[in-house]
């Protein structure tokens, strides 16, 4: 009887082990699970802000790259106020078709878009999209309602060939849509890039 006795508390002991090496081996795992997740994280979240900063820079007028003239055309478009000043915006839009064309033009951001859709957010994506849509003479599949009302106004006037082009039309009014609509939607998905690369992210 006393030998049944003495066999009881060694079980406790070896079971009290077993299920604290257990606790201690799920503990470990969770921890290091978590540690992996948070690194997987780290890493997204560093390659993402790095993708960011590459394109951004492509941007900057100093490298004369497509992009940064295409936006400095662009962006002649809301300060336009005399015939003079629109005539001039429709010269700069002929020499741009002239020095690019449009299907390069695509080509070139399909190529620098891979890495802001791998690693961008959702809206970057979108934004990427429907630039290549509006590139590709597909701007009937941008959603106009995700966009603020001065870009639908933009389309639906431009779309209608209700914006005047100054004393000689050089430009056809499917190019002058592309150019203005590019511009404004450059211009979403850089303030998008540049509030998601701020130290306060």
């Amino acid at each position: 009887m006393s030998s049944n006795k003495n066999k009881l508390p060694y079980l406790e002991i070896i079971l009290t082990a077993v299920f604290a090496a257990i606790l201690s081996t799920a503990g470990t795992y969770f921890i290091e699970s978590k540690k992996v997740d948070f690194t997987k994280e780290e890493i997204l979240y560093k390659n993402k802000i790095q993708t960011y900063k590459e394109f951004l820079a492509k941007t900057d007028i100093r490298t004369k790259s497509m992009i940064s003239e295409l936006l400095s055309i662009g962006a002649l478009y809301d300060t336009v106020l005399t015939d003079g000043d629109i005539q001039s915006f429709e010269h700069k839009m002929f020499l741009f078709i002239e020095k690019y064309d449009f299907q390069d033009i695509y080509l070139m951001l399909e190529n620098d878009f891979l890495r802001l859709q791998v690693f961008g957010g959702k809206k970057v994506k979108h934004y990427c999209n429907d630039i290549l849509f509006v590139i590709s003479n597909r701007a009937y599949l941008v959603d106009m309602t995700q966009y603020p009302k001065y870009v639908k106004n933009t389309f639906k006037d431009l779309d209608n060939n209700k914006t005047a082009y100054g004393y000689d039309k050089e430009v056809h009014s499917e190019d002058r849509l592309k150019i203005v609509l590019l511009n404004q939607l450059f211009k979403l998905l850089l303030n998008h890039i540049n509030t998601n690369i701020l130290p306060t992210y």
